[in-house]
């Protein structure tokens, strides 16, 4: 059943009083995300946005493309991501523990060049394809060489394929993301 579209008034507004309104009210709606047991709330300017919204919406929690659960920032899954590869509780491929190189290069790469980004304030779901195209072209910019960023990205893989993997995104957004390869030539970050 369609969750209807409420009309919302700043307090200020002085319908709040019984006379004519005198703000631009907003429009707020939600929709049941059955899988996570939850609402989902939106608020929009106009009724028409908000209807287009409430529709889209139920057609992606249908496919389970969209979820009431908030995920965290890339800064906060990078610290989670040190401390179960520290616990061996987030394995490598093939259900083996990283080894400690390993979690000491990816735990430098995440503190030194992701989390002091502006990506990293973002939250999972919310990190695109194109956001992490611009990222890569950031650190080309910064001059640095091609093993420097694929190695840079290691770890971002890792918590994409994690967060993936428990349902915290619909779709790896690290999927042909182009990293450079030793010849010159564009490998896939997703591969």
């Amino acid at each position: 059943m369609p969750e209807a579209i409420r009309t919302r008034h700043a307090r200020s507004c002085a319908s709040r009083t019984g006379q004519r309104c005198n703000r631009t009210p907003s429009h707020a709606t939600s929709v049941y995300i059955a899988a996570d047991r939850k609402k989902v709330r939106r608020s929009f300017p106009t009724q028409t946005a908000a209807r287009a919204w409430q529709r889209d919406s139920r057609v992606k929690a249908d496919r389970g493309t969209l979820r009431a659960i908030r995920t965290p920032t890339l800064a906060a899954a990078a610290e989670d991501l040190i401390e179960g590869m520290k616990d061996n509780s987030v394995r490598a491929r093939g259900d083996k523990p990283f080894r400690a190189p390993v979690i000491r290069e990816y735990e430098s790469m995440l503190r030194r060049r992701v989390v002091p980004t502006p990506l990293a304030k973002k939250r999972l779901s919310q990190i695109t394809h194109a956001d992490l195209v611009y990222f890569v072209r950031d650190l080309h910019r910064q001059g640095l060489s091609p093993s420097s960023i694929r190695n840079t990205f290691d770890p971002i893989r890792v918590i994409f394929r994690e967060a993936a993997e428990v349902g915290l995104v619909p779709a790896n957004p690290m999927g042909g993301a182009a990293t450079p390869e030793r010849n010159g030539e564009a490998s896939r970050a997703g591969h």
